[in-house]
């Protein structure tokens, strides 16, 4: 099997049938925006041992605008739990804003009626 990297990802040559192009690769995204979490699951395999920390509101604005420029369709906000992120709700709303896909993964501890308004109608799937 001949493989070669591709915009940055290994990938078999002959599966690529010549080059891809970024914008043709990537349509969906899971964005893991943080490694903290409210419970300590048996079962759970989010384990982010060598993740530091967690992008700054701002530095996660550029790299959804930048994956929303490139082809980006749907993210999905995962963690960890990502409603620990307090700028959370910000995330979803930029993207939407967009034109993407949006989807949050959580463990529901934290969800109620007043959380999901903080999103304004621009959470598509949970």
């Amino acid at each position: 099997m001949k493989t070669r990297l591709v915009n940055g990802i290994l990938a078999d040559l002959n599966d690529l049938k010549g080059f891809v192009s970024i914008q043709e690769m990537i349509k969906s995204v899971n964005f893991h925006i943080t490694k903290e979490c409210n419970y300590n699951c048996r079962f759970c395999f989010a384990r982010f041992n060598q993740v530091e920390d967690r992008l700054a509101l701002e530095k996660s604005i550029e790299l959804i605008s930048l994956l929303a420029e490139n082809g980006m369709q749907k993210i999905t906000f995962v963690g960890g739990e990502p409603t620990l992120v307090s700028y959370l709700p910000d995330l979803v709303k930029h993207a939407f804003d967009l034109g993407v896909t949006t989807m949050v993964v959580t463990n529901g501890s934290r969800i109620s009626e007043e959380y999901l308004d903080k999103f304004e109608g621009k959470l598509d799937w949970t």
